[in-house]
């Protein structure tokens, strides 16, 4: 085994790794946030991430793409005040999260296309396929 082969073993076992902690079952006390979940399919030419996302604004998500991996994050602010009568009421709330998830094969990035319905986030990304090596006939003399 080669120094490239070696390092390549390496850093699909890293990859898997990850993948599997970041989606590690935890179980979160009452009032904690979690990270969204995520479903990664292979659709033939394309790979598909859909996340859920509940209550959060279309605005509020920010996406980085890279060949093989995607960051998902969110950051979100607000404030109520209520006055009344002998009532007097302000709240402040924040919420954030990021998340990267290493995709399965590495992708386009530039040609991603992101869609945000019902709380469901649906990113679509091409493969990005390898250069099909070209094979020549050549009569010998």
């Amino acid at each position: 085994m080669n120094e490239l082969e070696s390092f390549t073993g390496m850093r699909r076992t890293k990859k898997l790794l990850d993948n599997w902690l970041m989606n590690f079952p935890l179980a979160f006390p009452e009032g904690e946030e979690r990270l969204p979940l995520v479903d990664i399919a292979d659709k033939g030419k394309n790979i598909e991430l859909t996340a859920e996302l509940p209550g959060v604004k279309k605005g509020d998500i920010d996406l980085d793409i890279e060949e093989d991996s995607i960051s998902i994050s969110t950051e979100s602010k607000s404030e109520t005040e209520e006055k009344k009568k002998d009532y007097y009421f302000h709240e402040r709330s924040y919420s954030s999260f990021k998340r990267t998830i290493p995709l399965p094969v590495e992708i386009v990035p530039g040609k991603a296309v992101a869609e945000f319905k019902d709380g469901i986030l649906t990113v679509t990304m091409p493969k990005k396929h390898a250069r099909q090596k070209k094979k020549v006939k050549v009569k010998v003399k």
